[in-house]
C-alpha cells in the first residue's frame, strides 16, 4: 500500500515538471515568432549611387623633397683679409654682382711689378737687338773685304805675281769670314728669339697679377637668395674657403624614388600631380625632367626629378611633397567609392538596391585610386550601388532610398 502510494507521488511529480518546462517553451516560441515579424517589417533607411562608367587613373602616390633649381657656394679665389662684405642673408643677388671685397694691395704691388718686369724686359731686348745687328754688320764689312782681298790675290796668282801661300792665306781668312758672319747671324737668331721668350713670360706674369688683383673683387656665381653666411670682414680667407651659400628657387626640382616595380610607368615628360602639406588646398603640376638609370644602393629605388614653377618664392628647399604619378588610364570602366566595398574573408562584396530591396553582390576589384576602386566583375552600369547604410544590410531586406546620387 505504501509502495502503491509512493509510486502515484512520483507520477504526480513527474507530470507537473513536464508541464511547468513546456509553458516557457511556448512562450520563446512566440517571442521568436514576434520578432520574425518585425524583421520581416523592418525598413533601412540607405543611399544609393547609380553605378556609371568613367576613365580611370591608376595612380602611385611617392613622397619627395623639394630641392633648390641651382645652389653654389660663394668663395674667394685668392688668399687674404675680408675687406668689405655684401652679403646679408634672405637678400636676393644677381649674377655677376660684386658682394665682397678680398684687401689687395699685395697683389696689387705684384701687379707693378710684373708690370716694371716687362718694361725691362723689352728694352733688353731692343738693346739686344741693336747689338747683335752691329756685330752682324761688322762681319758683313769683314767679309766682304775679305772677298775682294781673295780675288785680287786669285787674279795675281794667275799673273804670277804672287805665291800661292799668298793665294792660300787670302782663301783662309775669306772662309773664316764667312764663318763669323754665320756666327754672329745665328747668334742674332738666338738672342732674338730668346729675348721674345723672356718678353712672353713678363708679359704673362702681368696678366696673371691683373687676374689675381681682379680676383680680389669676388662676384656671385649665380643670381640667387643669400640662404646662409659664414664670414664676417676683417677675416683672413684661404682661396676656396666658403664664404656663402646661395639658392635659385624661381623654380626648383622635387626629388622622387620610384621603386624597381613601377619605374617603367615613368617617362620623361610626364605631368605629375604634387601636395603640400602647407598648401592643402593647391596642387601642383610638373614635368618629369629626369630618371636615374641606375637604382640607388640603399633603399634599391631609382632617382627621378620633377620640375616646379615657383614664381611666388613659396615652394622652398627641404619641403615634403605628396607625389602623385600616373601608373596607368583606362576609358570607359566601372569605378565605384571604396567605402562602399565591404571586405570578407572570401572576397569583397557590395549591395544595390532592386526595387526597394537589397540584393547583394559578390565583385572583383582592380586598383584603386584615393577613395575610387575599379570594378572589374559583379557590377553594371546603371545599377544603384549602395554607398551608406550598407553595412547594416545582409541582402533581402527591405530598404528605403533617402538620398541618391
Amino acid at each position: 500500500m505504501f509502495s502503491k502510494r509512493l509510486l502515484l507521488s512520483c507520477w504526480v511529480l513527474i507530470l507537473l515538471s513536464v508541464g511547468s518546462c513546456k509553458k516557457p517553451d511556448a512562450d520563446a516560441s512566440g517571442e521568436a515568432r514576434a520578432e520574425v515579424g518585425q524583421s520581416e517589417t523592418r525598413v533601412i533607411n540607405v543611399g544609393t549611387q547609380v553605378v556609371k562608367t568613367r576613365a580611370f587613373e591608376e595612380k602611385l602616390i611617392l613622397t619627395g623633397e623639394v630641392e633648390a633649381w641651382k645652389k653654389a657656394t660663394v668663395s674667394s679665389e685668392v688668399a687674404g683679409k675680408l675687406q668689405w662684405l655684401g652679403l646679408v642673408e634672405g637678400n636676393v643677388v644677381g649674377q655677376g654682382a660684386v658682394v665682397a671685397r678680398i684687401n689687395g694691395q699685395v697683389l696689387a704691388a705684384q701687379k707693378e711689378q710684373a708690370q716694371a718686369n716687362l718694361q725691362l724686359s723689352k728694352a733688353q731686348e731692343l738693346w739686344q737687338l741693336r747689338s747683335q745687328n752691329k756685330q752682324v754688320a761688322l762681319a758683313e764689312t769683314n767679309y766682304g773685304n775679305s772677298a775682294v782681298q781673295f780675288q785680287r790675290q786669285k787674279n795675281l796668282l794667275q799673273d804670277q805675281v804672287v805665291s800661292k801661300q799668298a793665294y792660300d792665306n787670302s782663301e783662309n781668312a775669306l772662309q773664316n769670314a764667312r764663318l763669323q758672319l754665320d756666327m754672329q747671324q745665328l747668334s742674332r737668331k738666338s738672342a732674338a728669339e730668346l729675348n721674345r721668350l723672356q718678353s712672353t713670360v713678363a708679359a704673362a706674369n702681368l696678366r696673371l697679377a691683373q687676374v689675381n688683383l681682379a680676383k680680389t673683387a669676388v662676384t656671385s656665381p649665380i643670381s640667387g637668395f643669400v640662404n646662409k653666411v659664414y664670414v664676417e670682414s676683417g677675416e683672413y680667407l684661404n682661396p676656396g674657403a666658403p664664404m656663402a651659400d646661395l639658392v635659385q628657387i624661381g623654380q626648383v626640382k622635387v626629388n622622387i624614388g620610384v621603386p624597381e616595380r613601377d619605374i617603367a610607368a615613368v617617362k620623361l615628360g610626364d605631368l605629375v600631380s604634387i601636395h603640400f602639406d602647407a598648401y592643402p588646398d593647391q596642387t601642383f603640376t610638373g614635368p618629369v625632367i629626369f630618371i636615374g638609370a641606375a637604382a640607388d644602393s640603399a633603399n634599391k629605388s631609382f632617382p627621378v626629378k620633377v620640375r616646379l614653377q615657383n614664381p611666388d618664392l613659396r615652394l622652398r628647399p627641404g619641403m615634403i611633397a605628396r607625389v602623385s604619378v600616373v601608373k596607368q588610364r583606362v576609358e570607359d570602366t566601372l569605378v565605384i567609392p571604396l567605402d562602399a566595398v565591404i571586405e570578407q574573408e572570401k572576397g569583397r562584396i557590395v549591395f544595390v538596391e532592386v526595387n526597394g530591396v537589397s540584393q547583394r553582390r559578390e565583385i572583383e576589384t582592380g586598383a584603386k585610386s584615393g577613395t575610387q576602386v575599379r570594378v572589374l566583375k559583379g557590377l553594371k552600369a546603371g545599377e544603384k550601388l549602395v554607398i551608406f547604410g550598407h553595412r547594416s544590410l545582409i541582402g533581402g531586406e527591405k530598404v528605403k532610398v533617402t538620398s541618391q546620387s
